[in-house]
């Protein structure tokens, strides 16, 4: 197995040049020095958004089982069928459902060279037999080119996260809930393993969380509650979970149906992204003690639901999975900062844009660097549905959110876009620079 490498970063951050010559009041020196800092935060080595996210190609909670001769045997079956298992788990993670009936089985010399790191838990050697769950961690390079190998399309780009709304109604005859106690639809949340594409968040269920939506407003999709709750979170939308209890009928097992409705910040109106709705069912198992029947079909309906909201993401994200192009844009600030983070946020919901590098900053703008993939008008497409506004101005393209300009008629055509930094930047800009030091 390939050990994990060390990384030491060493950041040195400076003010730039001032290319023209100015006084500035105490209340500028203070915006700059604020400027400054928020620059460290963004610099291209420390802001950059690499979409390589190492996090997604760990599987957990693999549960393996094996007998042979002896322990020893049963063990070293397990392990194998575990990380054959992990790496199946983590290929329909990244890939489209419609192509997983052809992902490639890699021999199992090749399956361990692909291994970064196992660790073992909860386990237990009962006679000629092995019991323990695995988590299974894989180099990212060499599962990319096992994947582009086979000519399957991926991609491993997170989408931005979403906070999930739980409202449970326990039977026909009981109240929905959202908050209030039991909510075993939101426990079960809260407690789930976070994995995918698509990071959901379960909200705390504080004071300011009850105050700023209820019950009654999530069950009617109320956006300026959504929308408060996701900006709470920092995050690019909300998905309404509501599940329900339904008895069986004619003999069938009860089960637990969940109508999700996804949407983002600001709803499509403003540019956001748009609400969609879907449906999933999970019967409650039989044969399993009805103490612990809920809590499996809830679990179960909580994979589903995730899984499909990361397909939805894998449709787009894919669809950008080739050459990565790179341009230079302006962000205005208006003497907000965060006007800027309000782009950088949805800059990183778009899956077209692959890293966003600031270049420079003044209390008046930003120069930023953005590596995407896709053809350009696709990339234009993919901003407009995040609310954003690409525009050419004067031979600078610029970026802004589309609430705070005139609307779009069109989505400009980027047929020459800036395929390397500019040799200059605008001036009065504050730039970082750093090193990196590997060993």
């Amino acid at each position: 197995m390939a050990a994990s490498q060390r990384y030491a970063v060493i950041w040195r951050i400076r003010v730039g040049k001032i290319l023209h010559r100015r006084r500035f009041a105490t209340a500028d020196v203070l915006i700059l020095l604020g400027i400054a800092a928020l620059v460290a935060l963004w610099s291209p080595l420390a802001g950059a958004q690499t979409r390589t996210d190492t996090g997604l190609y760990t599987v957990r909670a693999v549960p393996v089982r094996a007998e042979a001769a002896s322990v020893v045997a049963a063990k070293e079956q397990a392990l194998i069928q575990g990380q054959t298992e992990a790496l199946r788990i983590l290929l329909e993670r990244l890939t489209l459902p419609e192509d997983h009936g052809r992902l490639p089985t890699p021999s199992m010399d090749t399956l361990q060279n692909m291994v970064l790191g196992l660790s073992i838990d909860d386990e237990r050697t009962p006679p000629r037999g092995y019991i323990a769950t695995l988590t299974v961690t894989f180099i990212p390079q060499v599962v990319q080119a096992l994947l582009q190998q086979a000519d399957i399309p991926f991609s491993d780009q997170r989408g931005r996260s979403l906070v999930v709304v739980p409202v449970w109604q326990g039977g026909p005859e009981q109240a929905p809930v959202l908050w209030e106690d039991p909510n075993p639809w939101r426990e079960a949340w809260a407690n789930r393993r976070r994995q995918g594409l698509v990071p959901l968040e379960t909200p705390l269920g504080d004071l300011d969380d009850v105050a700023t939506i209820d019950v009654t407003r999530a069950l009617a999709i109320d956006s300026t509650a959504l929308s408060g709750l996701a900006e709470r979170y920092g995050a690019a939308g909300t998905v309404v979970a509501a599940a329900r209890l339904e008895p069986g009928t004619n003999g069938a097992p009860a089960q637990v149906r969940v109508d999700v409705t996804k949407s983002g910040v600001g709803g499509a109106a403003s540019g956001g992204v748009e609400t969609t709705r879907f449906a999933v069912t999970q019967a409650l198992a039989t044969d399993t003690p009805p103490q612990s029947a809920l809590p499996q079909a809830l679990t179960e309906a909580i994979r589903s639901v995730a899984r499909e909201l990361d397909a939805t993401w894998k449709v787009r994200a894919v669809g950008f999975s080739g050459a990565t192009v790179q341009m230079t844009a302006l962000v205005p600030l208006d003497g907000r900062l965060d006007n800027w983070l309000e782009v950088r946020r949805r800059l990183d919901a778009s899956p077209a844009v692959r890293e966003t590098r600031l270049q420079a900053m003044t209390k008046d703008r930003a120069q930023i660097t953005v590596l995407y993939g896709g053809p350009p008008d696709e990339l234009a497409e993919s901003l407009r549905r995040q609310g954003l506004s690409l525009t050419d101005n004067d031979g600078y393209w610029t970026l802004r959110p589309t609430s705070d300009s005139a609307p779009m008629l069109q989505a400009p055509a980027l047929q020459a876009p800036v395929l390397q930094a500019p040799t200059s930047q605008a001036p009065d800009m504050v730039q970082p620079s750093g090193t990196i030091l590997v060993r």
